[in-house]
């Protein structure tokens, strides 16, 4: 557990810039992402990591914080599924012939799985939306500038052909 905790900081510590997922999901829809050459973050890539050590997809697409924040959901998801399994455990070894009624425990036990699973699979969705959100906004800020070259014809009124040239357009 150590090493995961060590490998999601690391990786934490990679990311140098801040996200921005809050201000780019109000611009951006995710549902009309496609795949290009050269998106910064890959959306399968992130759901992986994110279904593996849950935030760590987060963490990949340059949400450090929301990571962390799904990270810290798992863990506390996690110990309470602990506490039951531990719970029941002691309950069968101090009620060897139990035959019915109230297991100690079980609750914890039931809502710290089913919130893991919660967990992992809201933390699987959101990175992938996440990637494509800000692969969508980093295109829009690499895309703004362009230099076109291209041939110009046009009629003029004093000639009778058509006269030709070079154009080049420039866009901020």
């Amino acid at each position: 557990m150590k090493s995961f905790i060590l490998l999601f900081v690391f990786i934490s510590g990679l990311q140098c810039a801040f996200g921005q997922y809050k201000q780019n999901k109000l611009n951006y829809n995710y549902k009309e992402y496609t795949f290009q050459y050269g998106d910064p973050y890959n959306p399968t890539v992130t759901g992986i990591a994110s279904f593996l050590i849950p935030g760590l997809g987060q963490v990949v697409a340059g949400e450090t914080g929301r990571g962390i924040a799904f990270f810290a959901g798992y863990a506390v998801s996690y110990g309470i599924f602990l506490n039951g399994a531990s719970r029941i455990i002691e309950f069968a070894e101090e009620n060897p012939n139990f035959s019915g009624g109230r297991i100690e425990g079980l609750g914890g036990f039931v809502f710290g799985v089913a919130s893991v699973l919660v967990t992992t699979i809201w933390s699987t969705s959101d990175a992938v939306r996440v990637a494509k959100v800000n692969n969508l906004a980093f295109r829009d800020r690499t895309n703004k500038t362009s230099f076109k070259i291209e041939p110009l014809l046009f009629n003029s009124p004093n000639s009778t052909g058509i006269n030709g040239g070079i154009q080049l357009k420039v866009k901020f």
